[in-house]
């Protein structure tokens, strides 16, 4: 994010050490105390052993049969969604057959819940 190693734009170095490296070590320090309070948990997920089996077994019961998963989301909400299927899913999953697919749903999803987005979806779906 820094001048001088982006293309164009990016920040002053100066002004890291400066004004800037202030605020963010404030910030560091209010979202420290937050975790230490209990007050955002994200941070324990991934140890979180318990979490993973109950959403295993959980995605396992609701998956059982279902050949296709479709989340709404706007913004953050779908590009999340898009990110982790991009990053653990092949190519094209849901041109897969159920084989290839191991029995895994498809995944769509819809990042702008309009009436017409959705209707030209659902009615692709079984």
């Amino acid at each position: 994010m820094l001048a001088g190693v982006l293309s164009r734009g990016g920040l002053d170095a100066a002004r890291m050490k400066g004004d800037l490296a202030e605020r963010f070590r404030r910030a560091f320090e209010e979202v420290e105390a937050r975790r230490a309070a209990g007050e955002i948990g994200f941070f324990a997920l991934p140890r979180d052993e318990g979490l993973a089996d109950r959403v295993h077994r959980a995605a396992a019961a609701v998956f059982d049969g279902c050949d296709a998963l479709v989340v709404v989301g706007i913004g953050g909400s779908a590009l999340g969604a898009r990110a982790l299927r991009d990053a653990l899913l092949p190519p094209a999953w849901n041109e897969l057959d159920p084989h290839e697919r191991g029995g895994r749903p498809r995944l769509h999803v819809l990042d702008n819940p309009d009436p017409r987005t959705v209707s030209a979806l659902m009615a692709r779906l079984d």
